[in-house]
């Protein structure tokens, strides 16, 4: 029996390099930010998180840290703009949900509204980036839209974690079976792609894809292999 834990949520934090030399006060700046999203998160899951990357090193590391985390899901948050190519290659090699988190720490623009506000509040740019390239390469996310504080918005990245810890708990299960299936009854049986199936229905060879964004072959994210069985009686 898999023991019980709580949902565990990877947060990634990106941001843009070229910030460090331009605008060095910025990263510290947001990672305050970053802390209180950390902590919004900590109301519905355990949270990894460690630290803003800005780099495809940086980024690849936290993936790995997820991946030995055990996360349920990785929330991905643009803190400023962030080019999507730091981020695709390492994202790829997830085997979690992904939801993008459309937000920001200002809750509004007003007449005070200046250079530095937008330098703080931009990272919906990168968001766009990173979802018209994840969109490339059949890569499915969700988007969660609203200010961190908001209640609904909340709620809504809440229920996410939800379904992905559940999710998690249903694959790790182990069912026994008293008795057999109903003979000629499919639903409950074994059932695998029939003969008669079209091609189309079979996934390719390959489990890897040549990345049209970055020139490396990637592993693909869903999994390949014939029809799926449904149900596992046999009589």
């Amino acid at each position: 029996m898999t023991a019980e834990r709580s949902p565990r949520v990877g947060l990634l934090a990106l941001m843009l390099e070229l910030y460090d030399q331009s605008n060095p006060d910025l990263k510290p700046n947001r990672e305050g930010f970053a802390a209180e999203l950390a902590r919004l998160l900590g109301g519905s899951a355990d949270v990894v998180y460690s630290g803003i990357r800005n780099t495809r090193g940086g980024v690849e590391a936290a993936v790995r840290e997820f991946q030995a985390e055990d996360v349920d899901l990785v929330a991905i948050v643009c803190l400023s703009y962030s080019p999507s190519l730091i981020s695709l290659p390492a994202l790829l090699a997830l085997r979690v949900p992904l939801v993008l988190l459309n937000t920001q720490e200002l809750a509004g623009v007003g007449p005070d509204f200046g250079f530095d506000d937008l330098l703080r509040n931009h990272g919906m740019h990168g968001l766009h980036d990173l979802a018209n390239v994840l969109n490339r390469m059949a890569v499915p996310y969700h988007v969660v839209t609203g200010h961190a504080r908001d209640a609904v918005a909340r709620q809504e990245l809440a229920d996410w974690v939800t379904a992905a810890y559940a999710a998690r708990m249903v694959r790790s299960l182990r069912v026994g079976l008293v008795g057999h299936a109903f003979a000629g009854w499919a639903t409950s049986g074994s059932m695998r792609r029939p003969s008669w199936a079209p091609s189309a229905l079979r996934w390719s060879g390959s489990t890897r894809r040549s990345c049209s964004l970055c020139s490396r072959g990637h592993p693909r994210r869903r999994s390949p292999n014939s029809w799926p069985a449904i149900g596992s009686a046999t009589r």
